[in-house]
């Protein structure tokens, strides 16, 4: 029998202020968690911005902490760049 449990990313919202943060599990990317946040992996850029410390990592371990912020009416539709 299987006993390896999943564990469910992690999603918060700091009090008193607008930013969230998100805890990765093992094998998250910037893609992936772009689209678990935000509903779309267009938006890794957005993350990767307010990141910019753990731009060097590619696969994330599990337990690093992300800056979430919310995103602006102008990167809700303006289309990537290689679109353009």
């Amino acid at each position: 029998m299987n006993n390896i449990s999943q564990k469910k990313h992690e999603l918060h919202l700091d009090k008193g202020c607008s930013m969230k943060t998100y805890t990765t599990i093992q094998g998250d990317m910037w893609d992936s968690i772009a689209y678990k946040v935000y509903g779309d992996e267009k938006y890794a850029g957005v993350l990767m911005q307010s990141n910019v410390d753990l731009l060097e990592i590619f696969i994330f371990g599990a337990g690093t902490v992300l800056t979430v912020p919310e995103l602006s009416v102008e990167e809700e539709t303006e289309p990537p760049p290689w679109r353009e």
